[in-house]
């Protein structure tokens, strides 16, 4: 399991939106890009089956990968392997990101 977690201020000047998170990956058609969230409190186990960047817009999550936790809060980015993982959000913040995934050559434009 690889996991790399940096601050968007580490790789960027910009404020961080999905707009912005989109203008980082080129060449443009190569990449999927998914807005999407969790209620407070939400708890699932599920699978990364491609590596996936996770750009955190708002409020806080918990992944569990092999028993480790990775904690990200709005701000951080995290670069994933695929892997499963257990995912938690706090009972009392929403959350908000974007998941990056770089598409297979044969789905490409």
């Amino acid at each position: 399991m690889v996991v790399n977690v940096k601050t968007w201020h580490e790789i960027s000047n910009d404020s961080l939106s999905f707009e912005i998170v989109k203008t980082k990956h080129l060449p443009t058609g190569h990449y999927r890009f998914t807005k999407d969230g969790y209620p407070g409190g939400a708890h699932f186990v599920g699978t990364l089956a491609v590596p996936a960047m996770l750009y955190v817009l708002e409020g806080a999550i918990v992944y569990t990968i092999d028993g480790q936790e990775i904690s990200l809060e709005a701000g951080d980015v995290a670069e994933f392997d695929s892997c499963k993982f257990i995912c938690d959000v706090p009972i009392d913040r929403d959350v908000k990101f974007v998941r990056v995934v770089q598409l297979p050559e044969k789905f490409r434009k």
